[in-house]
């Protein structure tokens, strides 16, 4: 079952914006309208789930510290 925050379904919806565009967008969140703004939410969960290194927690161990645990 597909939920409203697919990435298949934004990745296939047309851009009204051009590229040139969408830079100049400033000013308050409010003045985007909320389909805009649940795309570019879903947009930046996707780029940072694509950075290496997400998931893990915590610093990561050396292969000595297994040697310390029971």
């Amino acid at each position: 079952m597909k939920g409203i925050h697919s990435p298949d379904d934004l990745s296939s919806s047309p851009r009204k914006t051009s590229p040139s565009i969408s830079p100049r967008i400033s000013g308050s969140p409010r003045d985007l309208s909320p389909l805009l703004l649940q795309e570019l939410a879903c947009m930046n969960v996707r780029e940072v789930a694509a950075r290496p290194g997400v998931g893990q927690i915590g610093r990561p161990h050396s292969d000595s510290f297994k040697f310390f645990r029971n």
